[in-house]
């Protein structure tokens, strides 16, 4: 398939510009970059209907998963899940340094026990946030359309991440 496409496109790699000092070749983008590019999208979109579903624990879910990832982690999804306490807890999603992943699920405890006014210890938020992770990837892997695994959630969710800060510094600009 790969050699059909190939051979197809293999005329259209290079358009044939007449200019002033002669002829030079001119990059013409490829059907195939636009396929990879409307999947992209298509998970992207699978993602969100996913993480809808997640009803009430939307918020602490990509907080917890951005953390857990070394994805950066914005204000805004900080005040989403600690509300009036987010000053109170943003150092706390501020890493310097790469962490263990027992002192960051002691953290996270630290964390839902102040927001949630509850008692967990670090084992219990560690079984939480793979028992979400479990559930997203089932969801996405439904039908046996994709095989995610936690790698491929981390890019998906970290594609998203990286095109709202373009997009906010854009809207900015």
């Amino acid at each position: 398939m790969c050699c059909e496409i190939i051979r197809k496109e293999n005329k259209h790699w290079y358009a044939i510009v007449e200019g002033e000092q002669g002829t030079k070749h001119e990059e013409v983008s490829l059907p195939i970059e636009s396929e990879k590019y409307s999947v992209i999208q298509s998970e992207i979109k699978r993602l969100g209907k996913t993480m809808i579903m997640l009803n009430g624990e939307q918020a602490k879910t990509i907080l917890f998963l951005k953390y857990f990832f070394d994805i950066p982690v914005t204000e805004n999804e900080i005040k989403n899940y600690c509300k009036e306490k987010t000053e109170e807890y943003l150092p706390s999603f501020q890493k310097i340094n790469p962490e263990k992943k027992g002192d960051m699920f002691e953290k996270l405890a630290m964390v839902v026990n102040g927001i949630e006014k509850k008692d967990v210890k670090a084992d219990a938020v560690r079984m939480w946030l793979n028992k979400q992770i479990d559930t997203i990837l089932t969801r996405m892997n439904h039908h046996g359309a994709t095989q995610h695994n936690k790698e491929s959630l981390a890019l998906l969710i970290e594609y998203v991440s990286s095109f709202i800060r373009l997009l906010v510094k854009t809207i900015l600009l």
